[in-house]
């Protein structure tokens, strides 16, 4: 099954994060932009979570949430990038999921 994170790259759009809108919370801060589907990137920085399993880790745990939403929002439209913070690293699966949940539903 395609991750939602297939067909797009922060490296190809230069001019994501001077458009993008913003949003933060405790575990993640969210860049957005309308767009005519749904692509998604996951930041994980080195200062995060040093070792690469880890950041591996949170990746996975993040793209499922994103699948999941994918899945069960009719239409979800938009371009998104999540820069993780520091605490994701201690979270569990359900407060990630929940949290995420509660800053995409302001948006």
């Amino acid at each position: 099954m395609p991750t939602p994170t297939s067909g797009w790259s922060l490296r190809s759009d230069r001019t994501f994060f001077d458009q993008a809108a913003r949003r933060g919370s405790r575990f993640f801060t969210l860049y957005f932009l309308p767009y005519s589907g749904f692509e998604a990137v996951v930041v994980v920085p080195k200062t995060v979570a040093k070792l690469a399993t880890n950041r591996n880790q949170i990746k996975r745990r993040l793209k499922a949430i994103l699948n999941d939403i994918k899945k069960t929002s009719p239409h979800p439209t938009m371009k998104l990038v999540i820069v993780v913070r520091h605490p994701t690293t201690t979270a569990s699966f359900t407060e990630l999921k929940t949290q995420l949940l509660t800053t995409l539903s302001q948006l």
